[in-house]
């Protein structure tokens, strides 16, 4: 997906996409985690585009690009590994799931966030990795505790970072 169209689904799939249709650009980085407008809305400034859209092949504002570009860089990675807008959507679902699936590591609640996130039930194999997962975040001393959530971390937020990260969130066949 270009940068726009991720963006728009992780916000889609965590149930805060803005709705609000027109109006002027909102001029924040498209990479602020309170952010929630639809990226299409964000200021792009022609003189200075923001290094991160530079990262995703945003075509140069000043001249007319019919196609865009498509490369997988680090930068890219890096961006869905330390950003903060990545890791508020991340706590967010994982937020709305604990509400609704209070006991960890349950199949249940592996189950509705590959429902979210891929609008498919989680493969067996899945399931079991995820569990394994959990549980050896837990052992090496990562166990969520309400502050370590608090502040953005934990084994469940980066199971579900982890989910936006893949190839079959990012990547359209």
């Amino acid at each position: 997906l270009d940068f726009e169209s991720m963006r728009d689904s992780m916000l889609a799939v965590t149930g805060e996409l803005g709705e609000t249709i027109g109006g002027r650009p909102i001029n924040v980085a498209p990479d602020n985690p309170q952010s929630t407008a639809r990226t299409l809305y964000l200021f792009v400034d022609r003189h200075n585009l923001p290094g991160l859209l530079r990262v995703f092949d945003f075509p140069t504002p000043d001249i007319s690009a019919p196609k865009r570009s498509q490369t997988t860089v680090p930068g890219q990675t890096l961006f869905l590994l330390n950003s903060p807008f990545v890791i508020s959507r991340a706590a967010h679902l994982h937020q709305q799931m604990s509400q609704e699936y209070r006991e960890d590591a349950s199949k249940q609640k592996i189950n509705a966030l590959h429902q979210a996130i891929y609008q498919r039930n989680a493969s067996q194999e899945e399931i079991v990795l995820a569990q394994q997962f959990m549980k050896e975040q837990v052992g090496s001393g990562d166990g969520q505790d309400s502050q370590i959530v608090e502040q953005g971390t934990g084994p469940w937020i980066d199971y579900v970072q982890i989910l936006l990260q893949s190839n079959e969130f990012l990547f359209v066949d």
